[in-house]
């Protein structure tokens, strides 16, 4: 295998005479392979151009193939007249494909004894005049099929090994797509691990993208638009994720990163379109990348000014990748070539370790970036768990207490038939009830709800219950019975209230009621207008003044609780109080079953009373039935 460094016969323009092996280049210019013909005296030229070089072949066994390493941007090759190879497509229809390290069979028909006249016909796309030189920028070379393949094999895998940290990058993309997914799955109501998830996915394409330009022949243009497109979508996906789990509103911050991104993929995809310079393009795309950094970063400091505790353990690494994304587009400046210390600071930061394996800063930080979130999704994961197993020991907890306070049988009472049905919205509800027999037919009658769900309303419906059990042994008036559970809530409550309702029935029917911002009871499908007190636990100083009225024989007296009123159609429409009046005379069974069709949204709690025809007959009813 031999190095064809030249000198190469080298001109500008266009003609294809000049594939001619008999043509006459003595008056082309001679330059080297090894470098572009921008660093040999053709400063910012772009279009076509050809080499030409003859060579005289030792004697070598076997087919003969010709191996070029890097050409900008678009040619063909020609070997005594012949084509023999092309990558791109030259003018009038060019096109640019980036590739490396082609290789070209040498034809058998082709006269080995005599010299080879090998002509390249290059096209260098102006846009890329202000980033690399144009033509050939590495020797070719020329020896045996196998032995060129060989070559290039071995050349694959060093661009291979200079792109481990990329190939790294791509599998922690694809474990920590996997992961949020995953998690995702498990809890699908948080979509923080959905944003995430989707995002390390097109991050992941992105880095693949990036592999295969750089280890594979790939049309330049659709290459850039792909990468470019997932580069936008990767980041917005990003600040969805990071504003969902910091529980942050999508204010100004939000925004600005979001439109940043949406611009970057609109300066890094039509670069082929002459709006602006090339260095228009590079200040417009590193002023984007640093909006969107900043907000950002910005809004991870806003989550630690607000005590976040995942921006608390995400600050740190998301401002390194921050200042490390920085920098790397500032050491493109003149200064870090002029300056040694910064010449050597730019090399270190390229390229912060080569063994074992080169690994760049940039990379590192965003590596670390990553995967400081995966351990904080998992931390996120397991606090939620056990905030979930909390609750769910709570839940038992409330559920039992429910259990023990809502009356499982209801008692019997000579002088009515009651009936009684509870449905709570949830595992655990707020409405309670009690019906205490006294002597002979009298009893006292209790019905409420007590705002909110869960252990707390289940603590606040025993304290609740066992006050008045208490407070019924000794005392008769609903009205002093209110009053002194108002006097004993004060304070003992979480900010919320209770709605209660005491009726005391006596033997001959008499009625003594007292309400503490509960429904008025319906007496035969009649609302009651009784007094109205202020709800238990809100002010010391309420008085809850009697209400009186008879429930003469055959009479139906029914309590609701507001789930019943509150019941919501499909279409939004309430049950409502017209309907409430109208269902009274049903029995406590039909008027729940009634508003959970409707559409329940609360606790529904009924209690219907019967009075029978007097208490006498009512004790002999009793007494036969339990003889």
């Amino acid at each position: 295998m031999a190095e064809l460094n030249g000198p190469w016969s080298f001109h500008t323009g266009d003609d294809p005479a000049w594939a001619d092996p008999e043509f006459n280049d003595s008056s082309w210019s001679r330059i080297e392979a090894a470098r572009s013909y921008e660093e040999q005296g053709f400063k910012g030229y772009s279009g076509t151009a050809w080499y030409r070089l003859r060579v005289n072949l030792p004697q070598w066994n076997g087919p003969l193939a010709l191996e070029f390493p890097v050409v900008a941007d678009s040619y063909q090759v020609f070997v005594n007249g012949r084509q023999i190879g092309q990558v791109g497509s030259m003018p009038p229809h060019e096109s640019v494909v980036l590739a490396s390290q082609m290789i070209f069979p040498i034809p058998p028909e082709i006269d080995m004894q005599a010299p080879l006249n090998i002509a390249v016909r290059v096209w260098h796309w102006h846009r890329f005049s202000a980033y690399e030189g144009g033509g050939l920028e590495a020797p070719p070379r020329i020896g045996t099929l196998a032995t060129i393949t060989e070559w290039q094999q071995t050349q694959k895998h060093a661009r291979y090994w200079v792109e481990t940290d990329a190939t790294i990058s791509l599998l922690a993309n694809l474990l920590t797509a996997f992961a949020g997914l995953a998690l995702f799955a498990l809890r699908p109501k948080e979509r923080e691990y959905l944003w995430f998830g989707a995002a390390q996915v097109v991050w992941a394409v992105q880095v693949g993208l990036h592999i295969a330009l750089v280890t594979r022949t790939v049309p330049f243009l659709a290459m850039e638009l792909a990468i470019a497109s997932t580069v936008g979508l990767a980041m917005i996906l990003n600040v969805e994720f990071f504003v969902t789990l910091l529980s942050q509103r999508k204010r100004v911050l939000y925004w600005s990163a979001v439109v940043s991104a949406m611009l970057l993929v609109f300066t890094l995809g039509p670069s082929w379109l002459d709006w602006f310079s090339d260095a228009q393009y590079s200040t417009a795309q590193m002023l984007l990348e640093f909006i969107y950094g900043a907000c950002v970063t910005a809004m991870f400091y806003a989550g630690v000014r607000q005590g976040n505790i995942e921006a608390k353990l995400l600050v740190a690494p998301f401002t390194f990748s921050f200042v490390c994304n920085t920098i790397e587009p500032l050491m493109a400046l003149p200064i870090f070539d002029r300056v040694a210390w910064l010449r050597a600071f730019s090399a270190r930061f390229d390229q912060l370790t080569s063994w074992p394996f080169p690994f760049r800063t940039v990379v590192l930080a965003g590596d670390i970036a990553m995967f400081s979130v995966v351990a904080v999704l998992v931390f996120r994961y397991a606090r939620s768990r056990t905030d979930e197993e909390r609750m769910s020991g709570e839940l038992a907890a409330a559920r039992a207490v429910q259990q023990v306070l809502v009356p499982e049988r209801i008692p019997t009472v000579p002088g009515f038939e009651i009936e009684c049905v509870y449905e709570p919205a949830g595992d655990v509800g707020g409405d309670f009830f009690q019906i205490i027999p006294l002597s002979g037919c009298e009893l006292l009658v209790v019905i409420g709800d007590v705002s909110g769900k869960g252990m707390p309303a289940a603590m606040t419906v025993s304290l609740l219950v066992g006050m008045v059990r208490t407070l019924a042994q000794t005392i008769k008036s609903p009205g002093e019975i209110l009053s002194a559970i108002n006097h004993n809530m004060m304070g003992r409550t979480s900010g919320g209230f209770t709605t209660c309702l005491i009726l005391h029935i006596s033997d001959d029917g008499a009625v003594t009621a007292a309400n503490a911002g509960h429904l008025a009871p319906y007496l035969n499908g009649r609302e009651l207008h009784i007094e109205n007190g202020l709800p238990l636990g809100l002010a010391s100083s309420a008085e809850y003044v009697e209400s009186h009225f008879e429930v003469a024989p055959a009479d139906r007296l029914t309590l609701l609780t507001d789930g019943v009123l509150e019941a919501r159609s499909a279409n939004g429409e309430l049950l409502g109080f017209e309907r409430a009046a109208s269902m009274s005379t049903e029995s406590a069974a039909r008027i729940a079953a009634a508003a959970q069709r409707f559409g329940q949204e609360d606790d529904i709690t009924v209690l219907s009373l019967t009075r029978r025809s007097s208490c006498s007959e009512g004790l002999q009813m009793v007494e036969a039935a339990s003889a």
